[in-house]
């Protein structure tokens, strides 16, 4: 079994997501390993509507399947994820905001909800895949690989932690069911299996999309509240960029329960979740569109 952590994402709701899923029962028998298959991309497609709008996390599998004696059966599986809740990375600060206090582990650490989404994600995976490699660690069947990111190495440790949940492990006597799991990276600035940055040629396509048609169209549409967001922070020439930055802090904010400006409000909160949706569809996929119009 392959699997490959990757950089970015987070978001609350998810611990309660993954602890929905993990809790539901099977949509039917698994009478062939080929319908195990089909199953698992189903509840792999209900997993990541639950986590995407509020994590911006996603979870994919892919199966490679050998036909011997006429017979389906699974030789490998290759899972993406990204990394869970983490803290603000950039905070904008305001009156009754203190980034020391609100996040105490350091700005982008994976957060205590992160932690504790990644365990459960691993329990998941292995009521999913447990069968396909045992319950315990070795190296000829497992791989974890991760960006070389504080929340991504953090985030892997704890998807371990709760995949192998169930493993023998000297440490039980001292009431610790967990045993270490070798997770494997690279230096940023070599890595070009995950790292994104730094990459001249994608900021040079993130400054022509937001210089594009529809990304001066989205500008005028949303031109108020963008000034509402320079002025607050006092950001000369705003740029959606900065509208991201911000609202990115804000949502950390948000989801942990924390003080919140007062210009916030709730329609305020929407155009920029709105604002903010658009801009990371067209970034992903090059169309600006609401890209989790039917998550809430």
């Amino acid at each position: 079994m392959g699997l490959v952590l990757t950089r970015s994402a987070k978001r609350r709701k998810g611990v309660e997501a993954v602890q929905a899923l993990f809790t539901a029962p099977e949509a039917a028998s698994q009478k062939s390993v080929h319908l195990h298959h089909r199953l698992a991309a189903a509840d792999v497609s209900t997993f990541c509507s639950l986590l995407m709008h509020r994590i911006f996390g996603f979870l994919i599998f892919l199966h490679f399947i050998c036909m011997t004696n006429g017979r389906h059966s699974l030789v490998h599986v290759h899972a993406l994820f990204r990394h869970g809740d983490r803290a603000s990375i950039r905070p904008h600060i305001f009156d009754g905001y203190d980034p020391h206090k609100v996040w105490p582990d350091g700005l982008g650490q994976l957060t205590q909800e992160g932690i504790e989404q990644l365990f459960l994600l691993g329990k998941w995976l292995r009521s999913k895949y447990g069968h396909f490699i045992g319950e315990n660690y070795n190296v000829s069947t497992f791989h974890m690989r991760s960006t070389d990111v504080d929340r991504s190495l953090m985030s892997a440790e704890a998807m371990m932690a709760g995949f192998f949940h169930r493993s023998n492990t000297s440490l039980s006597k001292y009431g610790l069911h967990w045993r270490p799991v070798p997770t494997h990276t690279m230096p940023t600035t070599s890595d070009t299996l995950l790292s994104v940055e730094p990459c001249p040629r994608l900021g040079q396509r993130r400054d022509e999309i937001l210089r594009s048609k529809e990304g001066v169209i989205l500008f005028k549409q949303h031109k108020a509240t963008i000034e509402l967001v320079g002025t607050a922070f006092g950001i000369k020439n705003v740029t959606l960029m900065d509208v991201w930055r911000v609202s990115d802090d804000l949502f950390c904010l948000r989801s942990h329960n924390a003080t919140l400006p007062k210009w916030y409000t709730q329609d305020v909160v929407k155009e920029l979740d709105s604002l903010n949706d658009r801009l990371f569809w067209k970034a992903c996929i090059g169309v600006f569109g609401f890209v989790f119009g039917s998550c809430s």
